[in-house]
């Protein structure tokens, strides 16, 4: 596939938000952590929004009463659409579970603590939604794992934690690792096979690829309509798949 006008038009926002992260991960302190989060949205995500969705933190609640859960380090990306987003804080929202399109965890080195976090997390909110849940997402500037492929420590959690999806449902409520520095790997379907693929940093195609997956989960086409996130990446990027698994459990 050619390189599509919106591939061109993004490069060089790439670019500078690469040269920033890279900047942010010599800053100490919790404030650099803030930092590259308002980085991440401000220059990956914000742009690629339709009007009706919002980025936004705060309780995620449900119908009858289920267990609310509040979002002490995720943001959300929120359809105004599916249901209402109601204040509840300067910075925070009280947030049904039915308008999040995808949950979102910035830091800038991905440790296994953190996506211990992020698995438990991600794994009541799908426990929360009636179909399966919103997908989980982190961006990290870089990771402090050893191993090549950070989908194999991504196994592992799920491993420690002993995660069990219901039928139906992702076989990981993480199903995007992006660190800015190493690739982009993502939990999906490609033809006959399943499993964990990775996108090479090669001229950002990892960023570009992130902004195709925002862009899938923002837009809903008509069926059978070409996925809108085809505008900023290419299928024939991703490597593997590495491991090969079920996308979701039978």
């Amino acid at each position: 596939m050619a390189e599509t006008k919106l591939m061109e038009a993004l490069r060089p926002r790439l670019s500078g938000f690469v040269a920033q992260a890279k900047a942010l991960a010599h800053v100490p302190g919790e404030g650099a952590e803030r930092r590259f989060e308002d980085l991440v949205v401000e220059r990956l995500v914000r742009p690629l929004l339709p009007p009706s969705v919002a980025v936004t933190t705060g309780t995620v609640v449900a119908r009858g009463g289920a267990s609310a859960v509040t979002l002490e380090r995720d943001l959300v990306l929120f359809s105004r659409e599916r249901a209402p987003l109601i204040p509840d804080g300067q910075r925070s929202h009280l947030i049904p579970i039915e308008g999040i399109l995808c949950q979102l965890r910035t830091v800038c080195t991905l440790s296994r603590k953190a996506l211990l976090d992020l698995t438990r997390v991600a794994g009541a909110l799908d426990a929360m939604s009636t179909d399966p849940g919103p997908a989980a997402m982190v961006v990290a500037f870089s990771s402090d794992s050893r191993k090549q492929d950070e989908s194999a420590r991504v196994m592992e959690v799920l491993a420690a934690t002993k995660y069990r999806p219901a039928s139906g449902r992702y076989t990981s409520p993480v199903r995007v690792v992006c660190v800015v520095n190493r690739g982009l790997w993502l939990l999906t379907r490609l033809g006959s096979q399943e499993g964990w693929w990775k996108v090479s940093t090669r001229t950002n195609r990892h960023l570009l690829a992130l902004a195709g997956v925002l862009a899938d989960a923002c837009y809903a086409l008509p069926r059978g309509a070409p996925p809108v996130g085809g505008y900023f990446s290419d299928a024939r990027w991703l490597q593997g798949p590495r491991p090969a698994c079920l996308v979701k459990a039978e």
